[in-house]
């Protein structure tokens, strides 16, 4: 299965869209993982695709989804929309 080849790998950054699906049994000790995707899970709640208090004892670093990338998310579009801007202020 997949989280065999998942279960080798110092990085993990999950997309996943579904709801707390990573588990520890999917991680080596030590992996750094970056869950960016954004879902609910049965009580509506956000949440990432790792389950977060499953994989703790396991992780070296995490970025959970509610205080995760979304802070880089937004300065990168910042950054995408000011070079677009210029891109088309200079033609």
């Amino acid at each position: 299965m997949f989280w065999e080849e998942v279960r080798q790998a110092d990085i993990v950054v999950s997309a996943m869209g579904q709801a707390k699906l990573v588990k520890k049994e999917w991680l080596k000790q030590g992996t750094v993982v970056i869950d960016v995707e954004m879902n609910r899970d049965k009580n509506g709640k956000l949440c990432g695709d790792v389950e977060l208090n499953d994989v703790m004892e396991k992780v070296s670093y995490i970025t959970p989804v509610s205080k995760g990338d979304g802070f880089v998310t937004r300065a990168m579009l910042l950054e995408n929309i000011m070079q677009a801007y210029s891109g088309k202020m200079n033609k």
